[in-house]
Order: structure tokens, then sequence, then C-alpha cells
């Protein structure tokens, strides 16, 4: 059910060349159509994929954040700002939709 929510918000955002940053099964790359999905289980990992500096308009982070470290998270950012190109879009959802609990 969360994956159908998330899909309906994430995937309008996503413009051009994709690439998801904590892909877990690719699900969100199969479901736009074409991207690249990285999942790593030591997050530092994702400053060093071959991708190219610029390479892509966005960078996705579907219910990824929650669980990270803050060393993690910095990362990340980091990973992001220097895989997007100019005016590229960070999009992003917390693991848990607004208004559920567990």
């Amino acid at each position: 059910m969360f994956r159908r929510v998330r899909a309906r918000v994430v995937l309008p955002r996503i413009r051009g060349r994709l690439v998801d940053l904590g892909c877990g099964d690719g699900w969100l790359v199969r479901a736009y159509g074409s991207g690249v999905g990285l999942e790593r289980t030591d997050t530092d990992d994702w400053t060093r994929c071959d991708l190219p500096y610029d390479c892509v308009d966005t960078v996705t982070l579907v219910a990824t954040w929650n669980y990270l470290s803050p060393t993690q998270r910095e990362f990340v950012l980091r990973t992001a700002h220097r895989l997007l190109a100019r005016y590229g879009r960070l999009v992003g959802t917390c693991a848990t939709p607004v208004g559920t609990t567990r």
C-alpha cells in the first residue's frame, strides 16, 4: 500500500534522467521506466559510485532518509549534489507517511 502512495507522490516529480539512492528492489526505476538504482549497505559507498558529475536530472530518496545516520545523510546529500545536473531535482519521502503510526 505505501509503495502505491509513494509512487503517486514521487513519479510526477521525476524529470529526465533518474538515480534512485536506496533503491531497494528497484521498484521506482521500473515504475518510471528508466534510470539507475543504487542500493548500498554502507551508505558511504554511494559517494564512490562511478556515475559522472552532473549526469542526472532527478535523484530520489524514497523511504530512505529515516534509516540514515547524520553522517550517512551528509554523504547522501553530497552524492546527490554531485550527480545532479544544473536545475536538477532531489525528491524524497519519509519511511512512514504523515498521519500514520507504528
